[in-house]
This record gives structure tokens, sequence and C-alpha cells, in this order.
């Protein structure tokens, strides 16, 4: 069973070519944990990524630091009314497989993910949010445990399964 899950698709992809792009996620993803993927550095390793429908910007803890190119400089955050340090860093090229996601901004955002809120041990150490996940839509699939980025074109609407309409609730939260 399919669910389209995020359908605001641009006309210009990199997962265009080739079908589309799958990755597995946890098994306890919608049953209880989070939907975790492992998106891939330019280097070729792998790092797991939370996919966050109501993350604005890419967040990566600050571990992966010395490896993501030009620090742009300290910025401060805020997660639920709550301010907190993080840095600004030049996004790197993210992979899902072989297949680079195709980002909206040029920064990335990290932050010590054991002092920012809320203070949860994640099984995480990024989270891959709007500026990427606004380029495709979004299939996952809960027999198989993968998720599908998806280029427009790649939709067959008749398989999607049933839709969920994502609406604004009004405190910047949308359910």
């Amino acid at each position: 069973l399919y669910l389209l899950l995020v359908c605001s698709c641009a006309s210009d992809h990199s997962l265009r070519s080739g079908g589309p792009c799958a990755a597995s996620f946890r098994k306890d993803a919608g049953r209880g944990g989070p939907p975790v993927v492992m998106v891939g550095l330019k280097s070729g390793e792998r790092l797991p990524f939370l996919v966050d429908t109501g993350a604005a910007v890419i967040l990566l803890d600050k571990s992966p630091e010395p490896r993501l190119g030009k620090r742009l400089g300290p910025i401060t955050c805020v997660n639920f009314v709550v301010e907190y340090a993080a840095d600004a860093y030049e996004a790197p090229t993210l992979y899902l497989g072989p297949k680079p996601l195709k980002m909206i901004g040029p920064n990335v955002v990290t932050c010590d993910f054991k002092q920012s809120p809320p203070r949860i041990s994640r099984p995480y150490v990024g989270v891959l949010a709007m500026d990427v996940l606004l380029n495709y839509c979004l299939q996952l699939d809960f027999t198989s445990h993968e998720i599908r980025f998806l280029a427009k074109h790649q939709v067959d609407e008749s398989s999607c399964g049933k839709p969920f309409q994502l609406t604004d609730l009004g405190d910047g939260c949308v359910g």
C-alpha cells in the first residue's frame, strides 16, 4: 500500500532520469518510530537522516561538520520557541543512492543535537527537510519499508493509495 505523502513537484529534477530513486527506512517508521533513511555525502559516507515535512531547512548534528566544507558563520535557531546556537555551512551535495538530491537553498544548519531541544535520543544525525522534499513527490511503502522520491512524470496516481491532505493548523504546524 502506497501513501502519497507530499506532492509538490518542480519541473527540473536531478532524479528525472532512470526512474524513481528509493531508499529503505526503519521498520518502526509509522509504528511509533520516525522515518529515517540513509543519505550519502560526496565522499560516499552514508548518514541516517530523519525525513521531516515540518522542518524548513536541512539540519545536521555537529559531528559531520569537518566533512561539510565552508562554514558561513554562527546563527541562532528557534525550535518550538526555544533559541539555541547553530552554524550555517555551504550545502554539500546529498545523495539518495547514486542520485543527487535537489535542494532549494544553498545552506545547511548544524547544531549539537545533544543540546538542542527537544533533548531526546535521536537515531539520526541529519534532518531531510522541506528545502529538499518540496522538489519531489514522496511515496512511502510501509510493506517493503521503502520511500521513493519521484518526479511528477513518475507518479502513477492510480497506484498511489489513499492521499492525505496536509493542512496548516494555524499555529505554524501542519497536520
